[in-house]
């Protein structure tokens, strides 16, 4: 328990007070949603010492911050005539899922105009205007690195091969943190795959589509997204004392 501060149980919320502020916080909510609909105003973000995503923002009586696990997120809510937004912040950066090192869903920005589908901690995009199985972007959760680059490449072409497929790998590009392939896979599937290795973290994305025409209109589409992907955050060390600061 913080020195200077009392604790109560208010149904599924723990509240804090101390003479400074009024804390309310509750986790385990579900399921994830943008920012945008978790707090009234803009959002600024941060990463807590576990390293994972999280936002605060100003409110009428505060400040509300929140954490974003896998599927499921905790908010923070500060009532507080002054420093709300400090007091939140740092309370909601020393929150603990416990997740450790793990497959994570990676932060980019999305087409415009595509269709966005979740798939797990992944998800698919379509191309505006194509036809079922048009074009298509796949991206797949960040995951703890186990092979290089090239090794991952030669993985998914025998695997594709593996299934009876005839692929043909049209082209291999370097790239300074791993490779682009281009393949073909049968007589209708076209499908470039980036996949990089930074910081212990394994990033594949895969573009695919029916024909090579509607692969090469959707590759600056695909490229953007690519070059937009946010880096899996670092965990620091927990600070030794907790809000020392506000509580003089």
């Amino acid at each position: 328990m913080l020195p200077g501060w009392s604790r109560q149980a208010c149904g599924d919320e723990l509240e804090l007070r101390s003479p400074r502020a009024v804390v309310r916080y509750v986790d385990g909510l579900a399921p994830i949603v943008r920012f945008a609909a978790l707090a009234p105003g803009p959002a600024a973000r941060f990463v807590t010492r576990e390293g994972e995503h999280a936002a605060v923002a100003a409110t009428a009586s505060g400040a509300r911050a929140v954490v974003l696990g896998d599927y499921h997120y905790a908010r923070l809510d500060v009532t507080a005539a002054h420093d709300a937004i400090a007091i939140a912040r740092e309370l909601a950066a020393q929150v603990s899922f416990g997740l450790g090192t793990r497959r994570r869903r990676i932060w980019y920005q999305q087409p415009a105009g595509w269709l966005g589908l979740a798939r797990g901690l992944g998800s698919e995009w379509f191309a505006p205007g194509a036809p079922r199985g048009g074009a298509s972007i796949r991206i797949y959760p960040a995951a703890p690195a186990r092979l290089a680059p090239d090794e991952v490449a030669a993985a998914i072409v025998d695997e594709q091969r593996g299934g009876g497929d005839d692929v043909e790998v049209l082209e291999r590009l370097d790239r300074p943190t791993g490779v682009l392939l281009r393949t073909r896979v049968g007589a209708h599937a076209w499908r470039d795959w980036s996949i990089e290795r930074v910081h212990g973290y394994q990033y594949t994305v895969r573009l695919e589509a029916i024909d090579p025409d509607l692969l090469a209109a959707a590759r600056p589409a695909f490229e953007a997204l690519v070059a937009s992907i946010e880096r899996v955050p670092s965990a620091t060390a927990a600070a030794a004392t907790v809000l020392d600061h506000w509580l003089d």
